[in-house]
């Protein structure tokens, strides 16, 4: 009977999240995951906590480790396939709303109220965001661990001698996994300190307040470490930067009451809400700013009062708000509002409102009514987290639905002019490019609108608007390394292999640590017959990513046309290791046999090569020639 409560919790959870499996990666998993080649090498992970999350371009000032770190786990497991990276964030989803139910239950000893708040948090839609969007793990990850922390935090009060120390250092490791997850994360020892002040004051008196001073220390860490890390890496345009702060606060009472009502009334949820940033409150005695304040007062007023009889309602209701404390643009955001923001604050959340729910229950007359209508209430949300999950399921409907709520976001009709393009369609790939051009032709996503408008004019065979597009591109922002590495790409495409290497030097210059920067400069080169140039350019992509399969397969392959044959088989050898299924190593180690006279070696070598791809065109060529030698 004891695992009754969390089995339901855990089988409802995996009911409303089933219909997500088969979603494709989508938003920024195309970055994050699908064209990120440091996520494919387990020996790679140790780098990850020295670089920011978009290492690519260096811009944006996101240090996620722990993220990243998942990332190249579930890589290992499932290679691109999103099936298994929606199993991950499901299983963590789970997890936390085990951990949920265990604290409540832990602080409260009261099954039903850390039942009812465990269900809403595992089935409430606007956990889609978070759950369903796979580089929305973030999120996920930050919770588990500062669960995690106050869950530890709550056992080392519990206990004493070494189980009390091993209690308190896992809590603070685990403050310090949920910073590495996320930065948000950083207001979490609030979270410590009102438990506390609402059940162990002793706790924050004297001495035993010196307990807290090992999570600044952790935070501390964090700080140094990020700030060393991302010491030359772009900031992106925040949402509110623009703003002073005297506007910033007087828009927090309306983000908070947004909130509130999408907890209450979660219809109508999308990704983008950047039409809050038009329709958005200008002055603090506009009527939206009056109501929110207002009506957070009320909510405040009976939590007050309740306080002694309920003391999980004051418990949630300021978790709820300190917890949102990071995302309220007292410091600048990339976003107003975001749905993903309320993962773990909702918990606070669910639990006043799950003690509201539960004290309605002394009324015997209406009891039976109260527990049908919880019933209804989880049933219904689970209903809409599956139809959530559906709006993810295919890009071009998830782009077309979210423009339907955020008419006027650029970065929406950026998305759908992209997958319009990779779906061939480049015809409406251009119509939407345009249209966010039109709207914001030197906005934040225009340098991406100027090159994925120069490739769609490139397919449709309209080459000089292309070329038109890319020059667009790189005169907006001209220490920019993509509008040159596209430039050059189509260039590559078109036989002009000088002008080419120029636009891939420049992006290369511009982030050196960019691989894949390196490796089309050393294809470029190797297409011009410069094989020393080549090998140097290759050289530097394997320096920035030792893994990168491609760079070494081709530095093998110059170095083989240069007859170093040693050096070509290292690097043949150490490709091998990367991926032994491909048919390129053993192809190349064929070619290097041969070479030397030894021709029994050389076709095995290519035969095993097409035991990897039966299709393999030169592995072939060399058996037919081969044998006829023979």
């Amino acid at each position: 009977m004891a695992l009754l409560l969390p089995a339901v919790i855990v089988i409802s959870g995996a009911i409303a999240y089933l219909n997500s499996l088969l979603n494709p990666f989508i938003w920024d998993d195309a970055f994050l995951i699908a064209a990120n080649l440091h996520i494919r090498s387990l020996g790679f992970i140790p780098r990850l906590f020295l670089e920011n999350v978009y290492h690519q371009d260096m811009v944006g000032r996101f240090y996620r480790p722990v993220l990243m770190t998942s990332f190249a786990l579930d890589y290992h497991q499932w290679g691109l396939d999103p099936f298994g990276y929606h199993i991950t964030n499901i299983l963590i989803h789970l997890g936390n709303a085990l951990l949920v139910f265990g604290i409540i239950r832990l602080v409260f000893r009261r099954k039903l109220l850390a039942f009812l708040t465990a269900m809403l948090f595992v089935l409430h839609p606007v956990q889609v965001e978070s759950v369903t969007y796979i580089s929305g793990r973030a999120d996920l990850l930050a919770a588990f661990f500062c669960l995690l922390t106050l869950y530890f935090f709550i056992r080392y009060a519990d206990f004493g001698g070494y189980r009390r120390k091993l209690y308190f250092g896992a809590s603070v490791l685990s403050f310090l996994s949920a910073l590495f997850s996320k930065e948000s994360a950083v207001v979490f020892p609030l979270i410590l300190i009102f438990y506390e002040t609402c059940f162990r004051k002793d706790g924050i008196k004297g001495n035993k307040s010196l307990k807290y001073a090992f999570y600044a220390a952790a935070l501390l860490v964090f700080g140094i470490i990020r700030h060393l890390v991302l010491l030359n890496v772009k900031g992106t345009l925040t949402a509110s930067g623009s703003l002073p702060l005297s506007d910033r606060f007087c828009l927090i009472p309306s983000i908070i009451f947004t909130y509130i009502k999408l907890l209450l009334f979660p219809k109508g949820l999308h990704m983008e809400r950047s039409d809050f940033l038009f329709e958005r409150p200008h002055y603090f005695f506009d009527h939206r700013v009056i109501i929110a304040i207002f009506a957070l007062i009320a909510v405040a007023i009976f939590v007050w009062l309740v306080r002694k009889r309920r003391r999980e309602a004051l418990f949630g209701f300021g978790w709820f708000i300190l917890l949102l404390i990071p995302v309220l643009n007292i410091i600048p955001i990339n976003a107003f509002i975001a749905e993903h923001w309320l993962y773990l604050p909702s918990a606070g959340f669910f639990l006043l409102c799950s003690s509201a729910l539960i004290g309605l229950f002394r009324f015997e007359s209406i009891k039976l009514c109260i527990a049908s209508f919880m019933v209804v209430i989880l049933v219904m949300l689970c209903t809409l987290t599956i139809r959530q999950n559906y709006i993810w399921r295919d890009p071009v409907f998830f782009y077309k639905y979210t423009l339907k709520f955020s008419p006027l976001s650029t970065r929406l009709r950026t998305n759908l002019g992209v997958e319009y393009f990779n779906l061939g369609l480049y015809k409406d790939a251009e119509r939407e490019l345009r249209l966010a051009l039109a709207a914001e032709p030197a906005g934040v996503n225009a340098v991406n609108d100027y090159i994925n408008l120069g490739a769609a004019l490139y397919w449709q065979g309209k080459k000089k608007e292309s070329m038109e597009a890319y020059d667009n591109a790189i005169r907006l922002k001209p220490d920019s390394p993509l509008g040159y590495w596209f430039m050059a790409n189509i260039l590559f495409h078109d036989n002009q292999t000088k002008k080419a290497i120029g636009f891939y030097k420049k992006a290369a210059e511009l982030v050196p640590s960019n691989a894949s920067y390196w490796l089309t400069l050393g294809n470029a080169y190797q297409k011009d017959k410069d094989l020393k140039e080549a090998e140097g350019a290759y050289k530097k992509a394997i320096a920035a990513y030792p893994a990168f399969f491609e760079a070494r397969i081709n530095l093998g392959a110059v170095y083989y046309r240069q007859g170093l044959f040693k050096k070509a088989f290292g690097e043949y050898g150490d490709a091998m290791k990367i991926d032994p299924e491909s048919p390129e190593s053993y192809y190349g180690i064929g070619n290097i046999s041969a070479a030397i006279g030894k021709a029994q070696e050389a076709r095995d070598f290519w035969e095993e090569a097409l035991k990897k791809d039966p299709n393999h065109a030169g592995a072939k060529k060399k058996l037919e020639k081969a044998g006829k030698k023979k």
